[in-house]
């Protein structure tokens, strides 16, 4: 199975959330949608877990601290042996939590980002 940390507060403007959600449903893969901690708190037990994909999210994390006790950052910290990709502000999250920075764009690019990862 895998789980899709969702990130996005609203499914139903998501961009690759939807697409995920299609792409492992044709090809008949299982797969659950974490949007709360209190789902994390459900899974940690499960051994049958293949991957995590943190997915997108309306925040850039240039001026922002990662919280502790955010759903992506249990991931990380409890699942250090289970491949964890991260998408847009996924991979933002990823990139702050092993130490690199962050910083925000004058401007969007393609309309998807207003974000750029540095010194990674």
């Amino acid at each position: 199975m895998f789980i899709i940390i969702d990130n996005t507060k609203n499914l139903s403007k998501a961009y690759m959330t939807p697409l995920l959600i299609s792409y492992f449903e044709n090809l008949s893969i299982q797969y659950k949608i974490i949007s709360d901690n209190q789902d994390i708190d459900d899974i940690i037990e499960n051994k049958n877990i293949k991957g995590f994909i943190l997915s997108g999210g309306p925040i850039c994390l240039s001026k922002q601290d990662l919280d502790e006790n955010d759903k992506n950052i249990k991931i990380l910290k409890y699942f250090l042996d289970i491949p964890i990709l991260g998408i847009c502000f996924g991979c933002q999250i990823m990139t702050k939590y092993y130490g690199g920075n962050i910083k925000s764009m004058k401007e969007e690019v393609n309309n998807i980002s207003r974000c750029t990862i540095v010194n990674y």
